[in-house]
């Protein structure tokens, strides 16, 4: 990039970009809070990676001249799809929706994510295929599924290419593993085992329309689907 364009700039949270916060810290909830000089940020989107995100676009705005507490407001103000790390809580259960999309890198960060949220109960997992990996995707399922059992989950769910790679597993994880054929057999043997104060995580590609698990553990989820916080 440097070799083509006159003016490069980095961001990111990195202290070894050119424009980096002060100081950040991931909160409770997950989301990641930039303080820039005088100007504090809390960045509406779910994970660290969505703070590496808003570095990028407050680089660009203050590039252009935008007045950084009017570019922060902004950012605040920035509301994503549906499934995009949605975090709701219904009947007691925390429900994170992050079946918007899927590929390794985003499940990782995901993973990583729900690490560092607190939790009261149990943390069950719920994972979809990754889709158009091509030739790769076995290898690829495999790499994340193995990155998976060491996240910490108390119930982990598996569909599709993840049921695959799983079932080889199904003995030594017995009563903490679930494999489903489709979302409805995943959500009916998943529905009597959720209990309030667990934290259910969903990660999917599109394809898979995994938010339709919810209901079968969440009498609101026609809302849940729908409502991001």
């Amino acid at each position: 990039a440097r070799e083509r364009c006159a003016v490069v700039r980095t961001a990111g949270l990195d202290e070894s970009a050119d424009f980096h916060p002060d100081r950040w810290e991931t909160g409770p909830d997950g989301r990641v809070v930039l303080e820039c000089g005088t100007t504090a940020v809390r960045v509406p989107a779910l994970g660290t990676h969505q703070g590496e995100n808003a570095c990028m676009a407050l680089a660009v705005a203050l590039e252009l001249g935008i007045d950084p507490a009017a570019a922060a407001r902004g950012l605040e103000a920035v509301r994503l799809p549906a499934g995009r790390g949605d975090s709701v809580t219904r009947g007691g259960i925390r429900i994170i929706d992050d079946a918007y999309n899927a590929n390794p890198a985003s499940v990782r960060a995901l993973l990583h994510t729900v690490s560092l949220m607190p939790r009261d109960g149990r943390l069950v997992l719920v994972l979809g295929s990754m889709l158009e990996l091509g030739d790769r995707s076995r290898e690829l399922h495999e790499a994340v599924a193995r990155e998976v059992l060491g996240a910490g989950a108390d119930l982990l769910v598996g569909l599709g290419e993840f049921k695959k790679v799983l079932e080889p597993l199904r003995g030594t994880l017995e009563g903490s593993l679930i494999l489903g054929d489709t979302v409805e057999d995943a959500g009916l043997q998943l529905r009597d085992l959720v209990q309030p104060g667990d934290t259910v995580v969903l990660k999917a590609s599109r394809g898979v329309k995994l938010e339709r698990i919810l209901s079968y553990i969440d009498s609101d989820s026609e809302e849940t689907c729908s409502t991001t916080s």
